[in-house]
C-alpha cells in the first residue's frame, strides 16, 4: 500500500414526475468524494494526491405535450468543489486552495416542430464561476447560445446537434483575458436491434483551468456500445477521444480513452457488476503524460 493507492466514491440519487401531459420534472443529487490521479493538476509534487468533495444538484423542467408544436425546456443546478488537502505549500501560498469554487447554471431551451419527429432547438446556457480564494480573478461566467435540431424519427435513430457562439468574460478585468469562439454539442442514438444501442457524443466548449493557464478549450467525442446479453447480463464498451488547449500557456493535451463495464441483474432491484477504464494523455509537455488504469465494483438499486 502506498500514499497513491486510493479510493473514489461517487453516490447519485434521481427523481423523475409527470404531471398530466404537459408538465414533466427532474431533480437530481450526487455527491462525489474522490481524488484527481497523479498529473491531472499542473501543480508542484505533493506527497498523497489531492482529495476533493463535490456535491452537485440539478433541477429540470419540461412544458409541453409529447408531440407539441412548441415546447419549453428550463435547467439550473449548483455545485460546490472542496479540496481536503495539500491546501498550501512549505511557502503558505494557495495550492489546492486556489481550486475551491462553485459553479451555479442556469439553461432554457425552445422547441419548435418543423417535422413529425423532429425539432429546431434554440439553447441559452450561462455558468456562474465563484472562487472562494482571496483573489477574485479566476472568478468568471460563461454563456453559450446555440441553434440546432432534435429528432426521433423512429424507434432506430434519434439524435440532437447544436452549434453557436460561446463567451467567457472574467469579473477582474485585469485578469485573464476574455475568450469568445465557436461552442457546439450534439449525440446520436443508434439502435440497429432491440437489445444493442450505439451512441455517439461529441462537444467544443471552455472548461475550467486545474492550476495552470486562465482556461481550457475542450474537444472531446465518445463512442458507447451498449448490448444486452439474454436476461441478466448487460455489457458496455466504450471508446473516446479528447483534446484540451490551455489558455495563457503553451500547452496542449490529447487523451484517448477506453472502457468496458460488465452488469449482471441479480433480482429486478438490483445489479452487480465490474468496470475497467483506460486512459492515455499525450502532451506537448513530456512531463504531462500518463497512463491510468481504474477497477470499479458496482452495485445498482432501483426503488
Amino acid at each position: 500500500m502506498t500514499d497513491y493507492d486510493y479510493d473514489d466514491h461517487d453516490v447519485f440519487a434521481g427523481g423523475d414526475w409527470t404531471l398530466g401531459l404537459r408538465h414533466n420534472f427532474k431533480l437530481t443529487g450526487r455527491y462525489l468524494d474522490k481524488i484527481d490521479p497523479p498529473g491531472s493538476l499542473q501543480q508542484p509534487l505533493t506527497p498523497t494526491p489531492s482529495h476533493y468533495r463535490q456535491p452537485i444538484v440539478t433541477g429540470f423542467y419540461a412544458y409541453g405535450a409529447q408531440d407539441a408544436a412548441g415546447k419549453l425546456e428550463l435547467q439550473a443546478g449548483s455545485y460546490t468543489k472542496t479540496y481536503d488537502n495539500n491546501r498550501r505549500d512549505i511557502n503558505n501560498l494557495p495550492l489546492t486552495e486556489a481550486l475551491d469554487h462553485s459553479r451555479t447554471d442556469l439553461a432554457a431551451t425552445l422547441l419548435v416542430r418543423v417535422q413529425p419527429k423532429t425539432y429546431a432547438t434554440l439553447t441559452a446556457r450561462q455558468y456562474v464561476y465563484d472562487y472562494t480564494d482571496v483573489a477574485p480573478t479566476r472568478d468568471s461566467t460563461e454563456t453559450y447560445l446555440l441553434a440546432g435540431l432534435r429528432w426521433d424519427v423512429s424507434t432506430v435513430t434519434s439524435g440532437r446537434i447544436g452549434f453557436g457562439y460561446q463567451t467567457k468574460e472574467f469579473d477582474d478585468v485585469a485578469g485573464p483575458t476574455k475568450y469568445s469562439g465557436g461552442a457546439w454539442e450534439g449525440g446520436l442514438n443508434w439502435k440497429p436491434l432491440f437489445y444493442s444501442t450505439f451512441e455517439l457524443a461529441t462537444q467544443k466548449r471552455t472548461e475550467e483551468a486545474t492550476g495552470a493557464g486562465d482556461f481550457v478549450v475542450n474537444q472531446s467525442t465518445q463512442l458507447a456500445w451498449t448490448h444486452v446479453w439474454g436476461s441478466r447480463i448487460t455489457t458496455v464498451v466504450t471508446a473516446a477521444r479528447s483534446k484540451d488547449k490551455y489558455s495563457g500557456i503553451n500547452r496542449e493535451d490529447t487523451t484517448w480513452l477506453g472502457g468496458a463495464r460488465l452488469l449482471y441483474a441479480v433480482q429486478r432491484w438490483l445489479e452487480l457488476g465490474a468496470d475497467y477504464a483506460g486512459s492515455m494523455r499525450e502532451s506537448n509537455d513530456d512531463s504531462f503524460d500518463y497512463l491510468r488504469n481504474r477497477f470499479m465494483l458496482l452495485a445498482n438499486f432501483t426503488i
